[in-house]
């Protein structure tokens, strides 16, 4: 969770960072690449009520041991679904509450440490959900999933995540960014996996 979280407050702060300075004639590009944000923020969500959450109240044993993050999900999910329509009124109004979430997302999880010997198997299987969230994606959203993916994170130890061939991983990162081209050069990190700097920001 802690991964993909990270994905997203790249992807927030790419979108914060530059929609002040993208010209007319970036418009649309824009609006696609922040479009793509929104859907791969849902899609994730989404899945975390369906089966993670769901999962670690059943191996931790205690009943609604993740109803806070529940209740946050509720909270900007609204939010979410006006992105598509007004960009600049959601982020003025999602903000706070999404980059709270983002960020209490952590400790939520350094609180299961309890439960840790319980939850064992179900961590086991994190990197094959990850592969199930990029295939519900699409191709778009995959590579846009794979552009905010700092392969520096943790000093490298999670390059790997989300589990995906090397084939999957070339055409994501390289091929695919010449059919996307107006809406990858947003992107927050190269086709290496390395942080860049980024498309409209004055350097």
């Amino acid at each position: 969770m802690t991964l993909a979280h990270n994905m997203f407050i790249r992807g927030l702060n790419s979108i914060y960072l530059q929609a002040p300075h993208i010209a007319a004639a970036e418009h649309h590009n824009f609006a696609q690449y922040m479009r793509r944000w929104s859907t791969i923020v849902r899609l994730h969500y989404q899945a975390e009520e369906v089966d993670f959450f769901t999962a670690i109240e059943a191996l931790s044993g205690v009943e609604s041991i993740m109803e806070g993050n529940i209740a946050q999900h509720h909270a900007f999910e609204p939010g979410l679904d006006a992105f598509h329509a007004h960009v600049e009124a959601v982020l003025a109004g999602t903000e706070d509450v999404l980059v709270a979430h983002l960020a209490d997302g952590i400790p939520t999880l350094e609180g299961l440490r309890p439960h840790a010997d319980k939850l064992e198997p179900f961590v086991e299987e994190g990197h094959g959900r990850g592969g199930a969230e990029l295939d519900e994606l699409g191709l778009s959203g995959m590579v846009w999933a794979f552009a905010h993916i700092d392969l520096e994170f943790g000093d490298g130890m999670w390059a790997n995540w989300p589990a995906a061939s090397a084939v999957v991983r070339f055409l994501a990162t390289s091929l695919f960014w010449r059919i996307h081209g107006g809406m990858a050069k947003f992107k927050a990190v190269d086709k290496s996996g390395h942080m860049r700097h980024l498309y409209a920001v004055l350097k």
